[in-house]
C-alpha cells in the first residue's frame, strides 16, 4: 500500500508540475523553421556604445578644431602635411588613410537639356579643357591610388569597373575640333550652337565651401573664355547650389558630389541617369542633368532586374562605357587620399575597417581611457556660404540625405545594414531584424523578416512589426519625396502583412539579386508619432525618436547637436564585467523564482498527501482483493501517462 501511495503522489505531482512549468511560447524562430532561415551577422562595430556615453557635434572653424585636437579636446582631425609631421613625434596618435584606394564619387555634371551642354560636342570639349593631371595631383594634392573618369561602386572592386574609360586628353585643339565636328560655329566673334542659336553665358555652379572645386571651376571658366564663350560663376552654400541644380535646373556645369547610393548600384545609376527620374524645373529630382538616353535607360533597367552576378558586372561596365561615350559626367576627387589623426590617448578600440554602407561606426566602439572622455566632442568644420550642416530633422524633406545620414545614423536604424569594402567581408549585418526568409512568387518575391523582440524607441515605447509596416507604406506608397534613403525600396515595394508583433512579410515586385540591398537604407520610423500627424511634411521632428544606440538631447542650430546613449538599446555591447554581473543577477532572480515555486509545490504536496492518506484509509477499510486490483489498474494508467508527460517535458 505504501508503494501505491508513492506512485500515486508521483503521478499527480508530474501532471501538476506539467501545467505549472509549461514554457512560454518563444518569440523567436521555432525549431521546425530553422532550415529555411538566413541569419544576419551581428558585427561588433554596431553593437552599441562601449564607453562613450554622450556625443557632441560642434561647428568650429578649422584652426580652432586643430587647436582642440592638439590640446586633447577632440579625438579626430583631418590632417594637413604639417599635422602628419607633428603626429610622428607625439605618442598616442595613429594615422588613418581615408578612402585612398576606393576612388571618388565627386563629379562634374552637365545639363543635358540646355544648350550648349545638351550637345555632345560641347560636353567632349569641356573634358579636353581640363588638365586632369593638375586636378588630381595639384588641386587635391595627389595620393589617389585609384581614380576613374566614370562612376562605379561595389566597394571599389575592379571587377565592376570599365577600365577602357580614360580621362580625355588635355588639349585646346581637340576641344575646338569636338565643337566644330558637332556643328558649333564661331561667327563674328560669337559661338552658335548646332541649331544656329547664339550660345548663352555658361553657368558654372560649385559650393563655396570647397576651395578645390571653385579652383577647378575657375580654370575651366578661363579656358572657355579664351575660346570666346562667356562664363557666369555661381558659388554658394549647399542650399542655394541645390536649388539652382536639383530644383531650378538653372545651370550648365555643376561640380558636385552626387547622391550616389554606393550599396544599391542599379538604383544609383537609375536615380542619376534614367529618363524616368527627371522632372521639370521647379521640382526636385535626382536626374537633374536631364539625361534622356534610350540606350542607357535599357542598360540600367537590365541591371536593375539581373539575377546573376556576372551579368550584373557586365552591365555595370556597359553603363559606365555609355556614360563615358556620351560624356555626361567626368569624375573629380572628393578630397580623397587624405589622412585622419585619431587619439589613442583619449580612446581605445578604434574601428579601422571601412564600412562604406553604414558609414564609420567606430565612435560607438570606443572605450575612454578615463572618465573625462565619456563625453566625446566631434568638431565639424562650418561650411561657408550657407547652412549645409543638415537641413532638417524631418526625413520627408531631405533630398540627398548626405549630411543627415552622418548625424542621424546613430538615431535611426533600418532592418539591417550591408557591410562591404576592400578590407571587410560583404555581408548583411543585423539591426532591427535578426533573420529573414526569401521565397520567389509569381509576381516577385515574398520576404519574411524576424524582428528583435527587445528593441525599444527612445521614448520607451516598444518597437514592433507595426512600425515596419507603417514606415514602408508611408514612405513607399503615400509620400512623393526624393529622399534617396527610401527611393530604392520605393521602386519594388508592393505591400506587407503583419504575422505577429515580431514577424512581418513583405511582398516586392522584383526577383533581382539587388532587392535585399534596398532595405538597408530604409530607416524605420515610429508609427505612434508619425501616424498622428495631420501634415507630416511640416513636422519639426524634434527630438527625432529612433531605435539606435544614441538619442537626441539638445540642438542649437549652426552650433552643436548633443546625443546621449540609449540605455535600452537592444544590441548594446556589454563589457565582461557587466556580463558577469548581469548573469549573477539573472541567476539570483531565477533562484528566487524557483524557491517561490518550490514553496507552492510543498503546499500542493501537503494537500495531495492528505488526500492520499484519506484515500488509503478508505481503501483499507472497504476494499477487498478486487478493490486493490482496480487501484493497481489506475496506477498503471497513471504510470503510462507519466511516461508520456516525461517525454513531452
Amino acid at each position: 500500500m505504501k508503494k501505491i501511495k508513492i506512485l500515486l503522489l508521483a503521478a499527480l505531482f508530474t501532471m501538476l508540475s506539467t501545467i505549472i512549468l509549461s514554457p512560454l511560447e518563444s518569440t523567436f524562430i521555432k525549431p521546425e523553421q530553422q532550415a529555411e532561415i538566413k541569419y544576419f551577422i551581428s558585427d561588433d562595430h554596431i553593437r552599441g556604445p562601449r564607453g562613450v556615453k554622450d556625443l557632441i557635434y560642434r561647428l568650429v572653424p578649422t584652426e580652432i578644431w586643430r587647436e582642440m585636437f592638439w590640446k586633447k579636446k577632440v579625438a579626430r582631425l583631418g590632417a594637413t602635411p604639417e599635422d602628419l609631421e607633428r603626429a610622428q613625434t607625439e605618442p598616442g596618435i595613429i594615422m588613418v588613410r581615408t578612402m585612398g584606394d576606393i576612388g571618388s564619387l565627386g563629379a562634374l555634371w552637365m545639363n543635358a537639356r540646355r544648350s550648349p551642354t545638351k550637345f555632345l560636342g560641347f560636353r567632349k570639349a569641356v573634358g579636353h579643357l581640363i588638365d586632369w593631371s593638375w586636378v588630381l595631383n595639384t588641386v587635391w594634392g595627389g595620393g589617389l591610388n585609384v581614380m576613374r573618369p566614370v562612376i562605379y561602386s561595389a566597394g571599389g572592386s575592379e571587377d565592376w569597373v570599365n577600365t577602357t574609360c580614360t580621362f580625355p586628353e588635355y588639349s585646346v585643339d581637340l576641344a575646338v575640333r569636338a565643337l566644330e565636328q558637332d556643328g558649333f560655329k564661331k561667327v563674328g566673334g560669337k559661338w552658335l550652337d548646332p541649331e544656329g542659336k547664339e550660345v548663352e553665358p555658361i553657368i558654372i555652379v560649385a559650393p563655396s565651401y570647397s576651395p578645390e572645386r571653385m579652383e577647378v571651376s575657375r580654370a575651366l571658366g578661363r579656358a572657355l573664355e579664351n575660346l570666346g564663350f562667356s562664363v557666369v560663376y555661381e558659388f554658394h552654400g549647399w542650399a542655394e547650389c541645390e536649388k539652382l541644380t536639383y530644383y531650378d535646373k538653372n545651370y550648365h556645369i555643376f561640380f558636385n558630389y552626387p547622391s550616389f547610393d554606393v550599396i544599391n548600384l542599379p538604383i544609383a545609376y537609375k536615380n542619376l541617369y534614367h529618363s524616368s527620374m527627371y522632372s521639370p524645373p521647379g521640382t526636385l529630382c535626382q536626374n537633374y542633368q536631364g539625361v534622356n538616353d534610350p540606350v542607357l535607360d535599357k542598360l540600367i533597367e537590365d541591371l536593375e532586374n539581373v539575377r546573376d552576378i556576372e551579368t550584373a558586372k557586365r552591365l555595370a561596365k556597359a553603363i559606365q562605357g555609355r556614360i563615358w561615350e556620351m560624356a555626361y559626367t567626368y569624375m573629380i576627387p572628393t578630397g580623397g587620399g587624405g589622412y585622419e589623426l585619431w587619439r589613442t590617448d583619449m580612446y581605445s578600440g578604434w574601428y579601422t575597417k571601412r564600412d562604406l554602407a553604414a558609414g564609420y561606426f567606430d565612435v560607438i566602439n570606443l572605450v575612454p581611457v578615463s572618465a573625462e572622455h565619456e563625453t566625446m566632442v566631434t568638431a565639424e568644420k562650418p561650411q561657408s556660404g550657407g547652412s549645409d550642416w543638415f537641413v532638417s530633422f524631418n526625413p520627408l524633406i531631405w533630398t540627398e540625405a548626405l549630411y543627415e545620414h552622418n548625424y542621424f545614423k546613430y538615431i535611426y536604424q533600418p532592418l539591417f545594414y550591408l557591410q562591404f569594402g576592400p578590407d571587410v567581408p560583404t555581408d548583411f549585418v543585423a539591426a532591427l531584424a535578426y533573420a529573414y526568409k526569401m521565397e520567389e512568387i509569381a509576381a516577385g518575391s515574398k520576404i519574411t523578416f524576424y524582428l528583435f523582440p527587445n528593441a525599444t524607441w527612445h521614448d520607451g515605447k516598444p518597437f514592433t512589426a507595426e512600425d515596419v509596416k507603417f514606415t514602408f507604406d508611408f514612405m513607399c506608397k503615400e509620400q512623393t519625396h526624393a529622399n534617396r534613403l527610401y527611393l530604392p525600396l520605393k521602386s519594388i515595394y508592393e505591400r506587407s502583412e503583419i504575422i505577429d508583433n515580431y514577424t512581418i512579410v513583405v511582398y516586392t515586385n522584383s526577383k533581382s539579386i539587388w532587392q535585399m540591398n534596398y532595405f538597408t537604407t530604409a530607416w524605420i520610423l515610429p508609427k505612434h508619432i508619425w501616424s498622428t500627424l495631420s501634415d507630416p511634411a511640416t513636422y519639426s521632428n524634434w527630438p527625432p525618436i529612433g531605435t539606435g544606440p544614441y538619442k537626441a538631447v539638445q540642438w542649437v542650430p549652426r552650433e552643436y547637436l548633443y546625443l546621449s546613449v540609449h540605455e535600452n538599446y537592444h544590441l548594446r555591447w556589454i563589457s565582461p564585467e557587466e556580463e558577469v554581473s548581469a548573469s549573477l543577477k539573472d541567476l539570483q532572480e531565477k533562484v528566487s523564482s524557483l524557491n517561490e515555486k518550490i514553496k507552492g509545490y510543498e503546499e500542493k504536496i501537503t494537500q495531495i498527501t492528505a488526500a492520499a492518506n484519506a484515500a488509503t484509509s478508505a481503501a483499507n477499510m472497504s476494499m477487498g482483493i478486487a478493490g486493490i486490483a482496480i487501484v493497481i489498474s489506475l496506477v498503471a494508467i497513471i504510470l503510462s501517462r507519466l511516461g508520456r508527460k516525461t517525454k513531452e517535458i
